[in-house]
Order: structure tokens, then C-alpha cells, then sequence
């Protein structure tokens, strides 16, 4: 479980938003600045008390977006299909050339556990191996 205290996240989502209007965006045109991102992940991972979970809905989704799209570019990254429990949608990445696998693994769990699992954070989510986010 990530630890984040409620002061963090509040800096943290504060950042992302800071980040986004100074065109900072995920999605495939410009990442999220991987190297803060990383490093406040890192300094939330040091402190104590809430989770991942405690982050805003749209801060989840919009990692989600930027860290799946990251992995799909690491070598021997498997074909995963995210499907959140809380979400109408799911995120798909990894291979996509020939020869790749054709069924991707699902993974099922809360959109902020998925995020910790893809971020490389212990999780009880994790049906196979991930190569490193960053």
C-alpha cells in the first residue's frame, strides 16, 4: 500500500494540476514529466496516511493514461488489459507489433491500486510481471 499523508496529496494533486495548464498532458502528445511524477510517487511512498486511493479520480485516470503508455514502450512488457472496478473504461498496453500475444492478461481491481501496481508499488494486484515504469 502506497502512504501518502493528506498534506502530500493535496501538494501533489496541486503540482499536477500546475503541471497540466503549463501543458504538461498524457495521452500520447507529452508526457507528465516522468522524473517529478516519480519523485513525488517516491516522497508520498515515505510518509503516512492515505493511499493511492486518496488521490482525486481524474489525477488516477490521467496516470493511468501517461504510465500505460510509457509501459507500452518497454521492452518485454506484456499485453494487460486494465479493468477497473470503479471505472467505465479500462486501459489497454503493451506489445503491439506482430508476434505479441493476441489475449492480453486482465488485471481487475480499484483504478488507484491498478495505478500502484503499474507504478511498480506492492499491491496485491499483479498477475504478471511488469518491467519498471520508469
Amino acid at each position: 500500500m502506497i502512504n501518502v499523508s493528506s498534506e502530500s496529496g493535496a501538494e501533489f494533486s496541486a503540482w499536477f494540476i500546475r503541471s497540466a495548464s503549463e501543458g504538461c498532458s498524457a495521452g500520447g502528445t507529452a508526457h507528465l514529466g516522468n522524473s517529478r511524477c516519480e519523485a513525488e510517487l517516491i516522497r508520498d511512498d515515505s510518509s503516512s496516511g492515505a493511499t493511492f486511493a486518496d488521490f482525486p479520480a481524474a489525477l488516477v485516470d490521467t496516470l493511468l493514461d501517461d504510465v500505460t503508455s510509457t509501459l507500452s514502450t518497454r521492452p518485454g512488457c506484456p499485453p494487460v488489459t486494465l479493468t477497473p472496478t470503479d471505472r467505465d473504461r479500462t486501459w489497454q498496453f503493451g506489445p503491439t507489433t506482430a508476434g505479441a500475444p493476441t489475449t492480453p492478461t486482465r488485471a481487475e481491481a480499484p483504478a488507484a491500486e491498478l495505478l500502484a501496481w503499474t507504478t511498480g508499488r506492492p499491491t496485491q494486484v499483479g498477475p504478471v510481471a511488469l518491467p519498471p515504469w520508469l
